[in-house]
């Protein structure tokens, strides 16, 4: 299997961002400039929510640069911020993902060196590949969200807004 590169997220550790992003989409399809000029956010980090957000199964791209909002992120949206139908909507979209299984699948979501263990297949799986460093940044969010999907509590954390893995 073949993971394009830019279909792995990275700094997108809060629950919120990725929501504003959906909420933005939920509007009308949107471009990484709509989302960034609409959520308030660095051109850049909207471009990782935008990734976060296809990966978990809550946007879809139409076209090369405009992504939609899907039924999955429609339901995210229908729950209230931080509440515990938010978290089973994000535990089960993690869990639901091809990109997370592909990258995680196998793997101990404690095991102290999850976050190597995924960076190790994003440097295999993606095309192109992506740099040893680079690849570390990517698994940290990844790495983050299968912990979190193993812990309720660390979940309910997450959607508050509070993940102690949380650097952006």
């Amino acid at each position: 299997m073949s993971v394009p590169s830019a279909d792995v997220p990275q700094a997108a550790t809060k629950l919120g961002r990725i929501r504003a992003t959906i909420e933005v989409l939920a509007r009308a399809p949107s471009t990484g400039d709509d989302v960034a000029t609409h959520a308030g956010m660095a051109r850049r980090h909207a471009h990782y929510q935008l990734a976060a957000a296809r990966a978990l199964g809550w946007a879809t791209r139409e076209g090369a640069r405009r992504h939609a909002i899907t039924r999955e992120g429609r339901a995210l949206l229908a729950t209230t911020p931080g509440s515990a139908a938010e978290v089973r909507r994000f535990v089960r979209a993690v869990r639901a993902s091809p990109l997370v299984q592909a990258l995680s699948q196998g793997i101990d979501p404690r095991a102290p060196d999850l976050e190597f263990a995924i960076a190790d297949r994003i440097e295999r799986l993606t095309a192109p590949p992506l740099a040893k460093e680079t690849a570390r940044e990517r698994a940290r969010t990844i790495a983050a969200w299968v912990r979190l999907a193993a812990s309720p509590q660390e979940a309910l954390a997450f959607a508050a807004g509070v993940a102690a893995e949380d650097t952006t």
